[in-house]
This record gives C-alpha cells, structure tokens and sequence, in this order.
C-alpha cells in the first residue's frame, strides 16, 4: 500500500514498576498539591498488562504503512529489554 505522506506511530509508555519513574511522579504530584494522584499508582492507571509486547509487533504485521515506530518513555531504563531499538525511536520525555 502506497500512500502519499508518511505515517509514525508513537506510543507513550510507562514502566509502573520502575522507583525513579515513581519517584518523580510521587514528587511531581506533591509539588502540583494532587496527593489524589498518587493513589492512581496503586490501581490500574499504570499497571502493565503486558500489551506492550502484542502492540509493537501488531503494527509490525499488520501495519505496513507505518515508517517509523516511536516509544515515549521518561528514562531509559524505561524501556522492556526485549524491545528492538533499531525498529524502534525511543524517545525521552526530556527529549
């Protein structure tokens, strides 16, 4: 399928079990006066379903199209180390 402009897919991810990634987020509600959010750490807001997995190679198979694949997470130890990095833009929240 040939289409006239190009198509990126780009997820943002999260790594729910990740301390420095809940650190910042902890901290970051703190300083926002959204204690509230905090509680969304403990339910299924961020919980890894482990879909990651089946989404990228979805679009791999079924997604032709699609010319490049962008991960968005906030730190690289983010990112599953399963996760090809050459078919994959990972991409810093920093960044």
């Amino acid at each position: 399928m040939e289409l006239p402009f190009e198509i990126d897919y780009v997820f943002p991810w999260v790594n729910d079990t990740d301390k420095v990634w809940r650190n910042v987020f902890i901290q970051y509600c703190k300083s926002k006066g959204a204690l509230w959010r905090i509680t969304q750490l403990e339910n299924e807001r961020f919980r890894d379903w482990g879909l990651l997995k089946f989404l990228l190679r979805s679009v791999a198979t079924n997604m032709p199209w699609i010319r490049k694949l962008h991960l968005i997470v906030s730190n690289i130890e983010q990112v599953p180390q399963w996760v090809n990095q050459e078919g994959v833009d990972v991409v810093l929240h920093e960044q």
